[in-house]
């Protein structure tokens, strides 16, 4: 790595971590009873939102039938991740906020690259610290697959970028293996290829959807059927299926009266 490469790594991480100070201080100052910052990180970055289903995916894996069998909604590469790093820390909310962290400021490098290769420094240090200060990248921060996710997608963007087509399959696959968005990656993939006029290299880009693929394996074969994530979408607690926008706006809409 650069020089500079380190400089935004660090100065990603640090902008976060000084945003989540001063949001504790304003939590501190305006609202009584507030607990400890270690007890506020453990809440939102650990017990909060999906954290609870990755870290028992992390440590119990997927369950074939019983209550936790719906967690298979959860796509497997990022609790995985969790469980192979525990071995090192023995923790699993350590490893995926470990995991997390350090994927947001290696995805902050990968963007600066990206930018610079066609903008000015001074452009790809300004794109990055708008991406760092984006109020909903407090996700990368915690027990969610947002922070990886970013970085593969951009590896995938970079490696598209540069015509390096068998590491875009790759870190497409991987993409496609960590979210459903990932799949997302194939357009630009494949326009990139047809572009280039069709490199015998380009087919390495039909990676990307296998990742989905063996998500869905991984449905067949604990499950039963390629899509029983959809069925456990469908149910409580997600209510999640395919229908009109003013469906799912009237939906979300009494849920949350």
């Amino acid at each position: 790595m650069r020089k500079i490469d380190w400089k935004v790594a660090f100065a990603a991480l640090g902008l976060h971590w000084l945003a989540v100070i001063a949001a504790y201080c304003v939590m501190r100052a305006t609202t009584p009873g507030t607990g400890t910052l270690l007890a506020m990180l453990e809440a939102r970055f650990t017990t909060a939102g999906d954290a609870p289903h990755y870290l028992f995916l992390a440590t119990e894996g997927y369950q074939a039938t019983g209550e936790q069998a719906n967690l298979i909604v959860f796509y497997p590469l990022y609790p995985l991740l969790m469980r192979l790093l525990s071995f090192v820390t023995g923790n699993a909310a350590i490893s995926g906020v470990l995991i997390s962290q350090i994927s947001f400021s290696a995805a902050s490098v990968v963007l600066f690259r990206l930018i610079e290769k066609d903008h000015s420094a001074r452009a790809a240090w300004l794109g990055t610290l708008l991406m760092v200060l984006y109020p909903f990248c407090v996700f990368t921060m915690g027990v969610f697959t947002e922070g990886l996710f970013l970085l593969l997608t951009l590896l995938t963007l970079s490696a598209i970028r540069e015509r390096r087509y068998l590491a875009a399959g790759i870190f497409g696959f991987l993409a496609a293996f960590t979210r459903t968005q990932g799949m997302l990656l194939l357009a630009p993939a494949l326009y990139e290829w047809i572009v280039s006029r069709k490199s015998r290299r380009g087919w390495f880009v039909f990676l990307i959807p296998l990742g989905f693929g063996a998500y869905l394996l991984l449905n067949r074969v604990l499950q039963g059927s390629f899509f029983r994530f959809l069925e456990h979408q469908a149910a409580p607690p997600w209510y999640q299926t395919t229908k009109w926008v003013s469906e799912n706006l009237a939906q979300h809409f009494d849920m949350a009266q």
